[in-house]
């Protein structure tokens, strides 16, 4: 999202986005909407060969689950859940269910019931989500398909605090 990366820039917080039409790229190849991360693994590994001094890196995607799953008030507020996402057939699992643990722990302390916790996802497709490439790896489901772009701009302020709050503490 531009708007995250606008966030992370005004709080110090260099950030590489890329913007890719990535489901164009799938429908011009004429790929299935599954070999999406076919596409990105290669746009991922560039990226972190052009780039070694890389912390951390996100996929951010929006979640399926209806309105009532994805949103909780906060502070008056409706604000879109955050859910973090960790393949278990990653070859990284363990690394990147640390950096999942300290964002949801950070998320619970600073903004309780904003996360909807960490999912174990892969198993069934086997698939890694590019997680493998690198060990600080996560992919973020912001809200679902009907929140409103009000409620996930909210979740978006929460998230570059809370990757701002976390930089320091990611090896």
């Amino acid at each position: 999202m531009i708007l995250l990366s606008k966030s992370l820039e005004r709080k110090g917080i260099r950030s590489i986005h890329n913007k890719a039409d990535v489901q164009k790229i799938v429908k011009d190849k004429k790929m299935t909407f599954a070999m999406s991360y076919e596409v990105t693994r290669e746009m991922i590994q560039e990226t972190l060969d052009e780039h070694r001094n890389i912390k951390l890196m996100i996929d951010i995607h929006r979640g399926s689950s209806k309105h009532e799953q994805t949103t909780v008030n906060f502070k008056g507020k409706r604000v879109s859940r955050i859910s973090l996402v960790v393949s278990e057939v990653s070859s990284k699992f363990e690394e990147n269910l640390k950096i999942a643990e300290l964002f949801h722990n950070k998320l619970e302390l600073k903004y309780p019931g904003i996360s909807k916790g960490i999912i174990f996802s892969g198993k069934e497709t086997n698939n890694t989500y590019n997680q493998d490439l690198f060990g600080n790896s996560l992919l973020i489901e912001i809200g679902g398909i009907e929140n409103t772009l009000d409620e996930a701009y909210r979740s978006n302020e929460i998230l570059s605090e809370i990757i701002y709050d976390v930089m320091d503490e990611i090896e």
